[in-house]
């Protein structure tokens, strides 16, 4: 089975555009772009799956002039993304207080704070990590943006599903490996 890099752990984007997009593929979870990278680079994987552009954000970091410059692009793949309000308990939405989540799920669901202004953003490293700081801190009142899927797999509850700005929101993967000389 070939392995293939993505942002990880389980249940990120970049995994699950890999398990929709290469079924075949055994994933490596890295903490981030430049790890996959040099992963591929030093053979430890085959191929990587790298976000390289999102419909509202736009281009993710430099990753495309980086694959332009040093890779194969295999192919590219439109992933569907859909975020999902989650707490450690089923509470109303008045009741959250604050919410964690990575900054670009922080900037692909601006109506939803801006329709629930008592509730704080808090940008995290990653939606993983805000996930961990949720169950961790155990209190009622503070909320992650997260896939259903990682929430779901965490045991945490989501409290309002589809709350990204535009339903149609997507982010585009590259496959990729290395130049073969």
């Amino acid at each position: 089975m070939n392995k293939v890099g993505v942002l990880g752990p389980q249940f990120t984007f970049h995994d699950l555009a890999a398990k929709a997009f290469l079924p075949a593929h055994e994933p490596i979870y890295f903490q981030d772009f430049n790890a996959i990278f040099s992963a591929l680079e030093e053979g430890l994987i085959e191929s990587a799956l790298i976000a390289v552009y999102n419909s509202l954000a736009g281009s993710v970091g430099h990753n495309k002039e980086r694959i332009a410059k040093h890779y194969r692009l295999m192919s590219t793949h439109d992933f569907p993304i859909h975020l999902c309000l989650g707490a450690i308990k089923r509470i109303e939405l008045n009741e959250i207080k604050q919410v964690y989540s990575h900054a670009m799920a922080i900037k692909e669901t601006q109506k939803f704070f801006q329709q629930h202004p008592y509730i704080i953003p808090k940008i995290d490293k990653s939606t993983s990590e805000s996930i961990t700081k949720v169950k961790e801190d155990k209190t009622a009142s503070t909320g992650v943006i997260a896939s259903a899927e990682a929430i779901e797999a965490a045991e945490l509850v989501c409290l309002k599903a589809h709350i990204e700005d535009h339903s149609r929101n997507y982010t585009t993967f590259a496959h990729i490996a290395l130049v073969q000389d």
